[in-house]
């Protein structure tokens, strides 16, 4: 009986399993409490610079390639310093929070068994399951154009910007560096993503064969949750939120979020300082809920970033290689007048 039973499910969503692509499902999103004040959107009252569209790639090829690769937050803050500090641009930092639910289901799968996925999935993504990490956020720096559109400044990370979704395996990997729009940055971080979703798809199918009773019952639960009773192919998107404040409310219902800050926001810290001021909690994590309340919205009013921050700059020095980081430390103090 289990295995005519498990011919049936398959049998019943072939054809739309391997013939239609579409979003992963979510639950609907939780909104923020009704009250008078609402937390600060760290673009309120600032100003980005206009930069002209011919002078972007000068720009994108002066910023410093000597770095260890190691932590985005220092990377972002040292680009955004050195366009304030050479060109006088007051930039912004895009960042991209992934949520629980997108580090459980979907960067979990490479902690789960590859067993008997070799030739099944491409040989790329399955060597990806032994070297992927799990990432809370990644963040860059913008500029805005004189064209009204924006650039995301990423010189770390090489992605997959042309693959336009449904792509196949070899334009998923075909990377690069350059800059990128909005679009184009959030899809090609999301591409990670949307392969391991693929990884885990034929994790769960190759279970699902051996399985019976009541763990049979709760893999196919769990497949149809992820969308994968419908899909070959899943579409992930990031949604646009105006504080972190609305990110934390949802790890548990939606894969991704992204939020735009002025270029003087070093981290996640930063942003949850931000919307609800000084707590006493660990701000490298989601908030508790009893922590969305007027009062801590106020005091978060308190710590609206509008210069550098010495402390700042020098830590973010770490991410240099050895010896590259140059006359940094000097200019900090200068621009500071330390």
């Amino acid at each position: 009986m289990k295995q005519i039973s498990l011919i049936a499910f398959f049998t019943l969503f072939a054809a739309s399993a391997y013939a239609n692509q579409g979003n992963i499902p979510e639950l609907p999103l939780r909104t923020l409490p009704q009250t008078g004040i609402k937390p600060v959107d760290p673009m309120e009252n600032y100003t980005p610079s206009i930069v002209p569209e011919y002078r972007l790639q000068e720009i994108w090829n002066r910023l410093t390639t000597r770095v260890k690769g190691k932590d985005c937050y220092r990377r972002a803050h040292i680009w955004s310093f050195d366009m304030f500090d050479y060109y006088g641009i007051n930039s912004m930092k895009i960042f991209i929070h992934y949520t629980n639910k997108f580090n459980r289901e979907i960067d979990g799968a490479a902690k789960m068994s590859k067993s008997g996925l070799k030739g099944i999935i491409d040989y790329r993504t399955y060597k990806m399951l032994g070297y992927n990490k799990t990432w809370d956020y990644h963040v860059a720096p913008l500029v805005k154009i004189d064209n009204g559109e924006y650039r995301v400044l990423d010189k770390e990370l090489i992605l997959a910007y042309d693959a336009q979704y449904p792509y196949t395996e070899n334009e998923a990997w075909d990377l690069k560096k350059r800059p990128a729009t909005i679009d184009e940055w959030l899809e090609g971080l999301m591409i990670r993503g949307e392969l391991l979703w693929k990884a885990r798809k034929a994790m769960i199918e190759r279970d699902m064969r051996r399985a019976s009773g009541s763990r049979l019952e709760s893999l196919r639960a769990k497949y149809v949750e992820l969308g994968m009773d419908k899909h070959n192919q899943i579409d992930i998107k990031c949604h646009k939120a105006n504080s972190i404040a609305e990110v934390d409310l949802n790890h548990d219902t939606a894969y991704c979020f992204y939020t735009i800050a002025p270029m003087y926001y070093y981290n996640e810290i930063d942003l949850r300082t931000l919307a609800f001021g000084r707590t006493n909690q660990n701000y490298a994590r989601p908030v508790r809920s009893t922590t969305y309340t007027e009062e801590n919205y106020m005091n978060g009013r308190n710590y609206v970033a509008r210069d550098w921050i010495y402390g700042e700059l020098t830590d973010a020095k770490k991410e240099f290689k050895w010896g590259g980081a140059g006359d940094f430390g000097s200019r900090i103090k200068r621009v500071l007048n330390q």
